[in-house]
């Protein structure tokens, strides 16, 4: 059904990993769309999405549903970024030898 590699929709959370979000079309059929794509979203009296690369959908979703959907989408990106512990090469150590430079009286002149 999807050909992306590591997403099984049997045995993951395929919506919540996907890099795109869900909206219906007006068929009922759904379709996922790149939220960094969207240029514009508009109402008369149809929801119609205008992305980047010129391509038009149109959609039952309104435009502030749209508009929730793509927040937390990057909120999520956002939040992956900052979790895990971090890299130990990247923290300073404290210990003796690290000293403010305001602390050091003894800077040689150049």
């Amino acid at each position: 059904m999807y050909n992306i590699p590591g997403f099984h929709r049997e045995t993951t959370n395929f919506e919540n990993r996907c890099p795109m979000i869900k909206l219906t079309r007006r068929d009922s059929s759904e379709i996922f769309i790149n939220p960094d794509l969207i240029e514009t979203v508009e109402e008369t009296p149809d929801t119609h999405i205008t992305l980047s690369n010129g391509n038009r959908y149109i959609v039952l979703e309104k435009a502030w549903m749209i508009i929730e959907k793509t927040v937390s989408y990057k909120a999520k990106i956002i939040h992956r970024s900052g979790q895990g512990p971090g890299k130990k090469y990247l923290l300073r150590k404290q210990d003796e030898s690290y000293r403010p430079l305001s602390e050091i009286k003894d800077i040689p002149a150049v």
